[in-house]
Order: structure tokens, then sequence, then C-alpha cells
């Protein structure tokens, strides 16, 4: 199994013809109020909305999280129903958004 760095802007890393990760920076807001800060998996769906809209998957998975009460480098497993906000951080090209 042969994995190569992709050098494009998604930052994608590739095991043969499949993307496996394609990271994006996100913040969100929970309805009991926390921020959370991490990046999200864009995969096969290619945008940051396409996570939360078009995915029949009701939970998101967030890496290298943190919230004002953690420390940075968690995984979280957040419920779409307990979303009330997503902001894509400042550098995440737009292609993503």
């Amino acid at each position: 199994m042969k994995i190569t760095h992709s050098k494009e802007i998604e930052k994608a890393i590739t095991i043969g013809r499949h993307s496996i990760l394609k990271p994006a920076k996100v913040n969100i807001k929970t309805t009991d109020g926390t921020i959370v800060h991490g990046s999200i998996n864009l995969g096969f769906d290619g945008r940051v909305s396409d996570v939360f809209i078009g995915s029949q998957n009701p939970f998101i998975v967030l890496f290298d999280a943190a919230t004002s009460k953690d420390t940075s480098g968690r995984v979280l497993i957040l419920n779409k129903n307990h979303i009330v906000w997503v902001e894509p951080e400042d550098d995440t090209p737009p292609s993503l958004l």
C-alpha cells in the first residue's frame, strides 16, 4: 500500500484513488452554548456544507478539537441535532465551503 501526500490545497491524503483525509477547520456552536473548534474530514463530500446538509449520518466527527473547557487534540462526535451553527475558519479554501 503506497501512501502519498498531496500538495493540493485540500491537503488530501490518498491511498490509491481513494481520499481518506481532507481536513477543514470549523467552529461549531452547540445547543448548550459550547463553542467547539476543530477539524472535520470532508472525505468524498467535497465541501463543509455537504458534510452538514448533504450527509445522512446524524453525527459529525471532529478531530484536533478543543472547547473553552478542554485542551486541544481531542476527538469529539457531535449529534447534528445539537448544532446551532457552523463557521468554516478563514484558512478553509473557498472551493471547500
